[in-house]
């Protein structure tokens, strides 16, 4: 112990010596600024997208459930109601933004082959199943 204590203050000695000791690590710098960047990003990220607490669904806003009109510009995107996009007790139809009701099957099959692809699956991207949420 004593000997670590002597090597810390040497270590202090030397660092005040050569002026390092005030000084910001690039490293240390690089990360905070990441960190902060990242923490700036989530709490302006849509409502619409935002997870739900403590589970791996997504929340999805009540204005996306409801219906008034086929086509809506909301949060600087345009937004389709989608049919497909069901469940049973929730919401018969779905606002989206990423694909219109015309393409929402080969949305669907493009989804599925990127899941795959990222969880290291092989897939039939000529098949395409029932629509899902």
């Amino acid at each position: 112990m004593c000997e670590e204590l002597i090597a810390a203050h040497t270590k202090f000695n030397n660092m005040i010596e050569d002026k390092t000791w005030r000084k910001v690590d690039p490293c240390d710098a690089r990360i905070m600024a990441l960190t902060t960047k990242l923490e700036q990003l989530e709490m302006t990220r849509p409502a619409a997208i935002k997870p739900a607490a403590g589970r791996n669904e997504v929340h999805i806003a009540d204005w996306r459930k409801k219906f008034d009109c086929e086509k809506k510009d909301m949060e600087e995107k345009t937004w389709h109601l989608c049919k497909q996009h069901k469940t049973k007790d929730d919401y018969d139809g779905l606002y989206v933004s990423l694909h219109t009701p015309k393409t929402h099957d080969k949305w669907e099959k493009n989804k599925k082959v990127c899941k795959a692809k990222s969880k290291g699956k092989a897939v039939d991207s000529s098949a395409s199943e029932g629509a899902t949420k």
